[in-house]
Parts: structure tokens; sequence; C-alpha cells
């Protein structure tokens, strides 16, 4: 008996699952197709990021890491800083 409950919203949320679909706005699309359209590049840039060695010990590798990020935040109007700390050998 206890699963005729979970059945019944189970159920009720399979119905009412289209209704609780909103319409995207104008710019929520826009963002959709930006996505959409960025996918490819997005998961190369991911790659590149992935295979690079940056671990804390490896500074060459996190700041290449960083120039990575750097070139792609600036272009949206980010302010990036990096903040050397040399006297720590590692990043």
């Amino acid at each position: 008996m206890k699963s005729l409950p979970l059945a019944a919203l189970l159920a009720a949320s399979l119905v009412l699952a289209p209704a609780a679909q909103a319409k995207l706005s104008k710019a929520e699309t826009a963002m959709a197709k930006t996505v959409t359209a960025e996918q490819e590049r997005s998961v190369a840039l991911l790659e590149r990021l992935v295979n690079q060695n940056s671990g804390s010990l490896n500074l060459e590798g996190v700041e290449k890491v960083g120039a990575m990020m750097r070139a792609e935040l600036e272009p949206l109007g980010f302010a990036v800083t990096w903040k050397p700390t040399p006297e720590t050998k590692r990043a």
C-alpha cells in the first residue's frame, strides 16, 4: 500500500511536467543559442585546461592556465589580476 502514494506522485509529476516548463524569454533564448554555438570551442578550451600540467608545484603550468583564462575573461570585460608569490615556490 505504501507504493500507491509514491506511484500517484510520480504519475502526477509526469502529467504536470510539460506545464511546469516555462517558455524562454528573449534573453534566455539568446543565451541558449550562444551556449549551443560555443559548445565545441568551450569543450576544446576545457580540454586544453585539463591537459595543461598545472599542479601547485608547477608554477609555469599554473601561469599558462592563468593566461588561458585571462584570454577568455578579459574580452568579456573582467579585470584579471595575477598575484605572484615566488617566495612560496608553488602556485
